[in-house]
């Protein structure tokens, strides 16, 4: 980027500003992938502990899980997901109505997305808050950003950045 920029011998502020900012993106993805050996959040999902998670919360119980498909990939965890426990696939209004009618008639709705959304109107985040309504709602949050990236966010994405990649919301 310097180069496509070009690199002045009197450095101006915005030059020395983007340097910074070029400084700690790259140093988030190394502290990243020096802890994990993955270079995308994405590839080291947990699935496992989250379906765990499912199976633990769900005995006994009449349980729904819907998963949000506009910013995460779901397959590799509808495996793991027992086959008695219903899954609504978050696409559209007839996913969202299903996953309405779900949540009223379900004591337990596991509520899986990533923390970005990147659903058509923020969607996904307002079915999240609309299921949690009247309802006692804890977080179970995966792959936490570090420090530095942590930065880059608020900067890209503005105040209040997620601290996590992904949340497993259980909804009772």
């Amino acid at each position: 980027m310097f180069f496509i920029r070009g690199i002045h011998l009197a450095f101006r502020r915005s030059s020395l500003i983007f340097g910074l900012l070029a400084l700690a993106y790259v140093t988030g993805i190394h502290a990243y992938f020096a802890k994990t050996g993955y270079l995308n959040k994405g590839y080291s999902v947990p699935y496992e502990e989250m379906a765990g998670l499912i199976r633990n919360g769900s005995v006994g119980q009449n349980a729904v899980v819907v998963l949000d498909t506009y910013s995460s990939i779901p397959d590799p965890f509808l495996q793991l997901i027992p086959p008695k426990i219903p899954v609504i696939l978050l696409g559209g209004d007839d996913s969202a109505e299903q996953a309405r009618k779900a949540a009223r008639s379900q004591p337990v709705v596991w509520f899986w997305r990533h923390t970005h959304d990147t659903s058509p109107g923020k969607f996904v985040t307002g079915l999240e808050d609309e299921l949690s309504q009247g309802r006692r709602a804890v977080t179970h949050e995966f792959l936490p950003y570090s420090q530095p990236e942590q930065w880059v966010l608020r900067i890209v994405r503005g105040p209040n950045p997620p601290a996590y990649f992904y949340q497993l919301l259980e909804i009772r």
